[in-house]
């Protein structure tokens, strides 16, 4: 079953941005800030509205497996890095920030995340090449 839930301009970003999931699985709208401000206030303010809406469906940002970054100003990367670290723990999702020359409405960046509610659960499952016994030559992931 497919839900939507959308920003009411309480988490920081605009009215009608959304996030849509279809069972477990989330996906988001591009998230700009309200009201853009500098790269960092408005990565703060973009990457805590994410969070909020993660929350309000239910899940957490354990749960999101990819993350894509537009941004404009080239400075602005190691910033937005920093920020993406100070909000997924290691392992983080897979990433990309892509450097763009304009974004609508003057923003700086745009923030997409993909996930799964769940996924971010931690498991003792050993990985099957671990349990391998040992040998003389060192043991390698299938």
């Amino acid at each position: 079953m497919r839900q939507a839930f959308g920003s009411n301009g309480g988490t920081g970003l605009p009215v009608g941005a959304r996030l849509v999931t279809a069972g477990d699985r989330l996906f988001t709208s591009g998230l700009t800030a309200e009201a853009p401000a500098g790269v960092e206030p408005e990565g703060r303010r973009v990457f805590a509205g994410a969070v909020a809406l993660l929350r309000e469906a239910g899940a957490s940002p354990a749960d999101v497996l990819r993350t894509r970054l537009f941004y404009v100003d080239a400075e602005a990367e190691p910033v937005l890095r920093r920020i993406h670290g100070d909000v997924f723990a290691h392992p983080g999702p897979a990433f990309s920030a892509i450097r763009v020359s304009r974004l609508p409405g003057g923003a700086q960046l745009v923030l997409e995340l993909e996930g799964v509610r769940g996924a971010g659960a931690t498991t003792t499952t050993t990985p099957r090449w671990r349990r391998c016994p040992p040998s003389s030559s060192p043991a390698r992931p299938p």
